[in-house]
């Protein structure tokens, strides 16, 4: 396609270190002159603070959005200290944001009165109905706010049959403070919807490289609120957690918990859920929602790379090549390839598909608030002019 033409998808990555210079070489790639929406994905070094500046400044007239990460997506695949941009045409795209404020605050039903609201008045805008051929939407949340499961089961509800896909904001493996951008604020406790009206042809779709394995464990001591669970088996859950991967509790991390999750089962389908930290020297902080009475599986680990592989190669087939693949990518999972000494060839793999997205603290697909998985919307190539 024409690099110039009017309905291409622009993607695109700075590198520079300060906010202003990132915003402004990407206002230069992105041309947005013709976008219906811009979206950045930031590193958590930007100061929130000067990079909204930046963005009003260099994007004046254009609609924003984006959020900070634990890890970026972009042009090269896998990045740290960028940020990674795309940008939808007008010509083949509208779309509408909803805001979702004081999360910690929100429960079921005003997330679907929110979004129930917003597609209605989508709809009137668009003057036709939103359906699952032609609209989808996409989700960022604070990735910090514990609200995920209340935030994403109310939306899927208030959308209907929309196709829903998200991934919660980051920030490094520092856990303390994740930014949502848009209209020249910076803002925390929040998440943004997008409802995205397309001319083209889009599919979503996740995968994860873990399989149930035999050993069953029962959650017997949780806190629910707070996504914390301190006893399997009536033992303590670090403990627990530790002896069943050969370690002791003091040995823990980031790399062990990514190698080494559990999984729930619901009917067929299985569903990670990932140690975040230990808590206490006993508990152990989750990235989703657990309670006491849940049975956890432990998880067999494929292949990382070829099951990534097949995923992308599968959409490729169905959309011939995909213009954009929006991904969002659990950070435990970079974080795997890392260790793994694979790091090099899953980002040739995001560049040779045309992935833009980022390292999450957890991914959202329709109803569902899950863990190390890659959950993405390919969208098809536009006509060529």
């Amino acid at each position: 396609m024409d690099a110039n033409a009017p309905n291409r998808i622009r993607r695109s990555v700075s590198h520079f270190s300060q906010a202003e210079d990132a915003i402004s070489d990407l206002a230069n790639s992105l041309q947005s002159h013709n976008s219906a929406i811009i979206v950045l994905f930031a590193s958590p070094h930007y100061d929130s603070k000067q990079l909204s500046r930046a963005i009003v400044k260099h994007f004046p007239r254009q609609l924003v959005i984006g959020c900070s990460t634990a890890g970026e997506i972009g042009p090269s695949g896998y990045l740290e200290g960028s940020i990674s941009a795309f940008s939808l045409p007008s010509k083949d795209f509208q779309v509408k944001v909803a805001l979702f404020d004081n999360l910690s605050e929100l429960d079921l039903k005003q997330a679907d009165q929110i979004s129930h609201s917003a597609r209605a008045e989508f709809e009137s805008q668009l003057g036709k109905t939103c359906a699952a051929d032609n609209t989808f939407a996409m989700l960022l949340s604070d990735g910090l706010s514990l609200q995920e499961e209340v935030l994403v089961a109310g939306i899927y509800q208030g959308l209907s049959n929309i196709p829903l896909i998200g991934g919660s904001a980051g920030d490094g493996i520092n856990f303390q403070k994740t930014w949502l951008y848009y209209q020249g604020e910076a803002l925390s406790n929040r998440a943004l919807l997008l409802l995205i009206h397309s001319k083209r042809r889009f599919k979503t779709f996740k995968t994860e490289h873990f399989t149930q394995v035999g050993s069953s464990h029962v959650v017997t001591e949780a806190d629910p609120k707070n996504r914390i669970v301190w006893e399997i088996d009536a033992e303590p859950a670090a403990e627990f957690y530790a002896h069943s991967v050969g370690l002791e509790v003091d040995q823990l991390g980031p790399n062990t918990f990514a190698d080494h999750p559990m999984v729930v089962k619901v009917g067929s389908q299985i569903y990670v859920r990932s140690v975040q930290q230990v808590i206490e020297g006993r508990g152990l902080l989750f990235y989703c929602a657990i309670e006491s009475g849940i049975v956890l599986h432990q998880a067999l680990k494929g292949d990382l790379l070829e099951n990534l592989n097949n995923a992308l190669n599968a959409v490729q087939n169905s959309l011939q090549q995909p213009e954009l693949i929006i991904g969002f990518d659990c950070i435990l999972r970079q974080l795997e390839a890392k260790s793994s000494g694979i790091l090099g060839n899953i980002s040739q793999s995001l560049l040779q598909h045309n992935v833009v997205g980022f390292s999450t603290y957890g991914e959202q697909m329709g109803g569902q608030h899950i863990n190390q998985t890659f959950t993405a919307i390919a969208i098809a190539a536009g006509e060529v002019p």
